[in-house]
């Protein structure tokens, strides 16, 4: 258990320093892809993490995921106000637009969370790497569920104790991802090697 902890904390250091070196706007983005990076190679070896390695991850995923983590910010900034603005209304059928807004948000959260891992778990294009999260969304409910579940876990615990935020949540985001991954990792490497 402490490895899997120091790990978290290894993780979420490499995370907040990679963030503030790519000034905070440009940093988040790629600081993720990073962490899910490293974590994807080396796992719970707390040895094998080095400082070295996650700077040369950061500045060659940079640009590539800086664009994803924009595009993915910025749909869910449209999806957010327009749900704002939805709510706005007291009319019956606006429910159903309420509900489609909501389903789309969770579609672009889990989509973006999908390709960072998906992206650092095989070598593939970010066009690749979204057909993939597309289906992976798609294929079990109950899983689908189980993430989302986790996910609202981990920013309600966020929310209750905020110093997590710099020393858990991001990490937790990310190996929650894959965690939920790993069937899905083992259905596409069946596929590949047919």
């Amino acid at each position: 258990m402490f490895t899997k902890v120091y790990v978290m904390l290894i993780l979420s250091f490499y995370f907040w320093i990679l963030t503030v070196a790519g000034l905070v706007i440009a940093g988040v983005g790629p600081a993720m892809r990073t962490v899910a990076e490293i974590y994807d190679h080396h796992g719970w070896q707390y040895r094998e993490y080095h400082w070295h390695e996650s700077w040369q991850t950061f500045k060659q995923v940079f640009k590539a995921a800086n664009m994803q983590w924009w595009g993915f910010a910025i749909v869910g900034a449209i999806l957010s106000e327009s749900l704002y603005l939805a709510l706005q209304f007291k009319v019956g059928w606006m429910l159903f637009i309420i509900f489609i807004l909501i389903f789309a948000l969770l579609l672009c959260l889990a989509l973006g969370m999908f390709t960072i891992v998906l992206q650092s778990h095989y070598d593939v294009t970010f066009k690749v790497a979204l057909r993939l999260a597309v289906s992976q969304f798609f294929s079990s409910f109950p899983r689908l569920l189980l993430f989302l579940g986790g996910l609202l876990m981990i920013v309600v615990f966020t929310i209750k104790w905020p110093g997590l935020i710099l020393f858990m949540t991001i990490p937790a985001l990310v190996l929650w991802t894959f965690y939920i991954s790993a069937k899905w990792f083992t259905f596409v490497d069946a596929h590949l090697a047919e």
